[in-house]
């Protein structure tokens, strides 16, 4: 890509100032595609999502008369 991501340090090979950021910022997306991963399970297993209960008095008139 063109940039420096690591140099040299006396005997040792260390990230650049970029390569430190880049480094953060791809621990953040794979931090976001577990989350993503995460979610859809959950949703095809049921366990989120909206559940939408309703009730009406009519049914307890009928069977109360």
């Amino acid at each position: 890509m063109g940039v420096q991501l690591f140099q040299q340090q006396g005997r040792d090979v260390v990230l650049t100032e970029f390569g430190v950021t880049l480094a953060e910022k791809a621990q953040n997306l794979i931090a976001l595609e577990q989350h993503i991963e995460t979610f859809i399970a959950d949703y095809r297993l049921a366990r989120t999502g909206n559940l939408h209960i309703v009730a009406t008095f009519l049914p307890a008139n009928f069977f109360n008369s």
